[in-house]
């Protein structure tokens, strides 16, 4: 996580400061790098919630043209096809679509996205991991494939483009949002981590 932010030098050069022992006060150097650090984790903490915010409310707006959808099919018993209209369209990026409507990444999250999880001995990133999970699942063909791409195309729909889609495409396209969902949020945790250890850090050198 902290070479995902960019801030393993700020705690490097923390860690490599003399140790303070009982009573002595934290110095300026330190308390300066601390701040720096706790402000770029604050930060990308923020540009997390923004991303939930944006993906929660496009997660509202598919659950609203599902029910729309519903109602048609009870009535002429057959599913019916509509737009999605104003909404975020945050699977684009993550297929190399232009995105629409706050639905880019911050770098924070985005970084986060494509590097290749620590603990796992694989070299996938963490966007190839949802979209191998999403193949898996059959939510999607292969996106090597000529019906991989016209799904993708109808999973990151756009506002310019004013898609009709159909109530399965709207299901996938909320399950696999959940699942970015999940993943980003994962990224609070990962920062919690990161600050219980600065704080383990320094109640060492109290010691």
């Amino acid at each position: 996580m902290s070479s995902e932010l960019g801030v393993t030098p700020l705690i490097e050069r923390l860690y490599r400061l003399p140790e303070r022992g009982v009573g002595v006060t934290m110095s300026l150097e330190a308390l300066s790098l601390r701040q720096e650090i706790t402000e770029v984790v604050l930060g990308a903490s923020l540009e997390v919630d923004g991303v939930i915010a944006e993906i929660d409310s496009e997660l509202a707006q598919i659950n609203a043209i599902r029910t729309v959808l519903s109602l048609i099919g009870l009535r002429q018993q057959r599913g019916g096809h509509k737009a999605l209209g104003v909404a975020p369209n945050l699977l684009a990026r993550l297929f190399d679509k232009k995105p629409e409507f706050h639905s880019d990444y911050p770098a924070e999250v985005w970084t986060y996205l494509n590097a290749v999880p620590p603990a796992e001995s694989g070299k996938e990133t963490r966007r190839a991991q949802l979209i191998k999970r999403w193949t898996e699942l059959g939510r999607i063909e292969s996106i090597e494939t000529p019906k991989g791409q016209r799904k993708i195309e109808l999973l990151t729909s756009s506002i310019s483009q004013q898609r009709s889609l159909t109530i399965d495409v709207l299901d996938d396209r909320g399950a696999m949002l959940a699942d970015v969902r999940a993943q980003v949020s994962l990224i609070k945790r990962d920062l919690s981590k990161l600050m219980l250890a600065l704080r383990s850090r320094e109640a060492e050198e109290k010691k």
